[in-house]
């Protein structure tokens, strides 16, 4: 049976130290990303759909290699994340995929578009190919087997984001598992 793959973006292990990702306003992207996995887990197995989450301990490199060890290509896979940024004014959640692959951005956008049904209040700032990113590449939309998002969930760095997603966690996991639960049909053609 195709399960979700889901990653909390940092808070593992990078060499010896454990990576917080970004820090804004007394919490840190690793604490809210963790929350809201859990969440969405809780949300989707409620429903039946099959999920697993890649341990918090796991660096980037472990959670790819830890999901290609076991997924296949009926699988799907999402990152989340939150950005941050000098300017606090700057805010919206967007999704990146694999180059060139226009069916994961048709994908992407779906997932969006069911996060936002959710909250409406936050901006998106639309998908993008992962060679947008600053380093050209994202290693967990190029480097995982399965079908694969990275997705930011705003700015943390921001204090509309920023109270948006501790106050109004379990409609961002509704959102997400809403679009999750969709992705997945349509990859295994149901």
């Amino acid at each position: 049976m195709a399960k979700i793959f889901l990653s909390a973006g940092h808070g593992g292990f990078e060499g010896s130290f454990r990576d917080p990702g970004v820090i804004a306003g007394n919490t840190t992207e690793a604490v809210e990303m963790i929350a809201t996995r859990d969440l969405i887990v809780a949300e989707l197995r409620a429903r039946g759909v099959p999920v697993t989450s890649a341990s918090d301990n796991l660096s980037l490199v472990g959670t790819i290699d830890w999901i290609n060890s076991t997924a296949t290509s009926r699988d799907v896979a999402l990152e989340i994340q939150m950005n941050g940024s000098s300017v606090i004014t700057t805010r919206g959640a967007s999704a990146f995929f694999v180059s060139g692959r226009s069916d994961r951005q048709r994908q992407a956008l779906r997932i969006i578009n069911f996060l936002r049904r959710r909250i409406p209040e936050l901006p998106s700032r639309g998908v993008q190919p992962d060679s947008n990113a600053p380093l050209g590449r994202l290693a967990f939309c190029r480097d995982i087997v399965s079908p694969s998002i990275y997705l930011e969930l705003g700015f943390l760095t921001n204090p509309s984001d920023r109270r948006l997603i501790q106050t109004r966690r379990r409609e961002f996991a509704l959102g997400l598992a809403d679009g999750l639960q969709s992705w997945l049909r349509e990859v295994n053609g149901r």
